[in-house]
């Protein structure tokens, strides 16, 4: 188990923070306050209508308001599928995008699942060469790259010599930025290992898998995903990391609502059901949280994680997606909740396991209602 694992993944992207409507924020530092029906396919709900502990969530609340967690800029939780908790902080509010990192990554993994699903691709083991052999790029594929397959790039065993972890100060993924062709800088790394056969987290390489949906779908990413998955969850205005959109982001700088990310986690914890609505199969949201191997001491399955917390000598299983900064969606399945986390932490400081362990767990847990 990685008790540090917030405060030492290299899970990389740069901070774009965008202002939406500011709609008023609910009351974070006065006692308890249900959030706000707004419309918008959210249900909202008292703490205390489904069971939990009025008094832990304002510990929790007064916790974030110390000075060790000012850096929080929201928490939200839903309890059986209904929004219970929501708060605001450093001049965000209901309205207002936060980056969301690296849970980019696992919303392309659902896209992917999508993708499958509507038989666009026929499954995980389909080379990524095959979207590249009319393109300007399918020279880059040498015999070793041309084994890569869509399940090497969600499982993060590409083989490619890229491991952001040795990336200090991440001058390669910021010189990566600047390049005026991404996708061949990606392609051009050597391979150092066989397809499949060692974990090695590397951003960059998730974008190999936008030229294997455009390709098999015959849309942009923006428009399959919101067509597929953002439109069906209600959920308008997504932002890519689309500077150049022959260069769009898979992996990182996703802006959105912290409402809408949570929407996506409450999906993902109702095996792909929105509304009555299957968004995704049961077998790719199982697929994804398979262990494949591990990133820095935590399962890793397609570009989500699984990791277990402990609380009074009980362990409560999560399913995660996170990015740097203390971004974090969580799945409690044993608690019937999902947490969403928003921080602007870049510098790695704080330790965002004990966090949840020690105040959001305490106010969640079956084990500890009043």
């Amino acid at each position: 188990m990685a008790r540090g694992i917030f405060l030492s993944v290299w899970l990389l992207a740069l901070s774009f923070f965008s202002a939406t409507e500011a709609l008023p924020a609910p009351a974070s530092d006065t006692p308890y306050q249900m959030p706000r029906d707004l419309s918008d396919g959210l249900t909202v709900g008292n703490a205390a209508d489904h069971g939990l502990s009025i008094d832990a969530l304002n510990a929790m609340a007064a916790a974030r308001q110390s000075d060790s967690w000012q850096k929080i800029d929201s928490i939200l939780i839903m309890k059986d599928s209904t929004l219970i908790f929501e708060s605001y902080h450093n001049f965000y509010a209901v309205g207002r995008r936060h980056d969301m990192a690296s849970i980019t990554k696992s919303i392309t993994s659902l896209l992917v699942g999508i993708a499958i699903d509507q038989g666009h691709i026929s499954g995980v083991d389909t080379p990524i060469y095959t979207y590249h052999t009319d393109t300007p790029y399918s020279d880059y594929f040498d015999e070793a790259k041309r084994a890569i397959t869509i399940e090497d790039v969600l499982t993060m065993r590409h083989g490619l010599d890229c491991d952001d972890a040795d990336d200090t100060n991440m001058k390669r993924f910021r010189a990566w930025l600047r390049s005026a062709d991404r996708m061949a800088d990606i392609l051009s790394l050597p391979m150092v290992h066989e397809p499949g056969t060692h974990t090695a987290y590397c951003t960059m390489a998730t974008d190999l898998l936008r030229p294997v949906l455009e390709g098999a779908t015959g849309m942009s990413v923006q428009d399959f995903a919101q067509s597929a998955l953002f439109s069906p969850l209600g959920i308008l205005n997504f932002g890519w990391n689309e500077t150049d959109p022959d260069q769009l982001g898979m992996g990182y700088n996703g802006r959105a609502r912290p409402r809408d990310v949570i929407r996506i986690g409450q999906m993902v914890a109702d095996q792909g059901v929105w509304q009555d609505e299957q968004i995704v199969s049961s077998d790719w949201i199982e697929q994804s949280f398979t262990p494949r191997g591990q990133l820095y001491g935590i399962d890793y399955g397609y570009l989500w994680y699984s990791e277990p917390y402990e609380i009074d000598g009980r362990t409560i299983p999560s399913r995660l997606a996170m990015g740097q900064g203390g971004q974090l969606l969580i799945l409690f399945p044993t608690e019937d909740a999902v947490v969403m986390i928003n921080a602007h932490d870049w510098d790695g400081k704080l330790n965002f396991y004990d966090f949840v362990a020690q105040w959001v767990l305490p106010a969640i847990s079956s084990d500890r209602r009043e």
